[in-house]
């Protein structure tokens, strides 16, 4: 094994593999399929246009499944947020926008986020009616296939010399995308900053309406064509689908949140 810990994430770490690369080394307990549908889904973003890091080589390191991506540095969203509130007006504003470009792509051949959400909301650790609510909403969205990050929040882009730098894809899929705008208003409500101390988290936490009304009006701006009573029929689905994922603090928040849509 070589190579400097440059990020620690959920489901894998990120090294320096020299030469302008870095390696997604996926922890022993994720699943060979995550790889896959990872994998799968940056050789789709290659071609498409977007800024992303490319995706160089797939190779085992330690017996583990590893991807090798093209090295991107700067700041994450978050992080330049922290250090200069008075940018976030920018920031946000070209967070909403780049969600906006991704969804003008199409990507057929990814797997659809309706089978997800309804994977998830069938296994999500909740009350029958509740479940049963989410996939009776969830059945009455509309189809679509734009291309979808499905973990769209400030810590997956990079602000970089060269403009904003979209990361982490595995969760990608098509589409409504709607679906993936509310994903990331949950995000926005529900979300902890990783390792945050309790100093951050009450400016996040002071901070989060805001950013949030930003984010959706620079999004909305670029898609006029959307409006937001269309865009709240998919929280109820996308939060009881996170409930699945067991993420710690985040119940309490997630549980008000499908309170209010029942």
């Amino acid at each position: 094994m070589k190579g400097d810990v440059v990020a620690l994430g959920r489901t894998a770490e990120v090294l320096d593999w020299g030469d302008g690369r870095v390696l997604k080394l996926f922890y022993a307990w994720c699943p060979l399929a995550w790889a896959d549908r990872e994998a799968r889904a940056a050789r789709v973003i290659d071609g498409l246009g977007l800024p992303a890091p490319a995706l160089l080589d797939e190779v085992a390191v330690e017996g583990r499944r590893c991807l090798v991506y093209e090295r991107v540095d700067g700041p994450n969203l978050l992080d330049a947020l922290f250090a200069d509130l008075s940018q976030a007006p920018t920031l946000i504003g070209q967070l909403g926008a780049l969600h906006a470009e991704v969804h003008q792509r199409h990507a057929p051949g990814l797997d659809a986020i309706r089978d997800a959400l309804r994977w998830s909301i069938e296994r999500a650790e909740t009350t029958p009616a509740i479940r049963d609510a989410a996939l009776a909403r969830l059945a009455g969205l509309p189809d679509g296939d734009c291309l979808l990050h499905f973990d769209f929040h400030p810590q997956q882009v990079l602000v970089t010399a060269r403009g904003p730098i979209i990361l982490d894809w595995m969760t990608a899929a098509r589409g409504h995308p709607l679906a993936d705008v509310a994903r990331t208003t949950m995000l926005f409500r529900v979300s902890a900053k990783p390792g945050g101390s309790a100093a951050e988290m009450a400016v996040i936490d002071a901070q989060r309406a805001t950013l949030l009304r930003r984010y959706l009006a620079a999004y909305l701006a670029a898609r006029p064509d959307l409006d937001r009573e269309a865009l709240d029929q998919w929280l109820l689905p996308v939060a009881v689908a996170r409930l699945e994922e067991g993420i710690a603090g985040e119940r309490g928040p997630l549980l008000s949140v499908i309170e209010e849509q029942l």
